[in-house]
């Protein structure tokens, strides 16, 4: 089974990867370029940086879509911010499953890209019980750091 993680640098980043190593799966990341990603061994694919800007947003699309059908994958997991979004619609069009972790640093309120993935994710997991409340089909799955 082929893993697809994406997720925006830095925390989200640090999240996914976690997962990633303790998972020890075939797969790979889509994230922003970023300075802390240099040198890394994973297989890592950079593509734009959305911003919510519709042009990057659009340009990230279609690199998301290339990837995705290159790669072949079966699952795309995702921690969150900019790229979440694009990546696990074009997933779930695609038919693959879709896995959605709303991630620590979002402690009491949903997340932007929580809300619009919520209604499409197979699996939903949060990392506070208090968010349960505004995610009711989601799983508790505890702080994963």
């Amino acid at each position: 089974m082929k893993l697809c993680f994406v997720c925006s640098a830095g925390g989200h980043f640090t999240e996914a990867l976690r997962l990633y190593q303790d998972l020890e799966c075939n797969g790979f990341f889509i994230t922003f370029p970023s300075e802390n990603l240099v040198g890394r061994k994973e297989r890592i694919y950079r593509v734009v940086d959305v911003r919510r800007n519709p042009l990057r947003f659009f340009m990230a699309f279609f690199q998301i879509l290339f990837i995705l059908l290159k790669e072949g994958v079966d699952v795309v997991i995702s921690t969150g911010a900019g790229l979440a979004v694009p990546a696990c619609y074009i997933g779930k069009i695609m038919g693959k499953k879709v896995v959605h972790l709303e991630i620590g640093c979002n402690v009491t309120r949903p997340s932007f890209s929580g809300r619009l993935i919520y209604h499409i994710a197979d699996l939903f997991i949060v990392e506070w019980k208090g968010l349960l409340k505004y995610y009711p089909k989601a799983k508790y799955g505890g702080l994963l750091i």
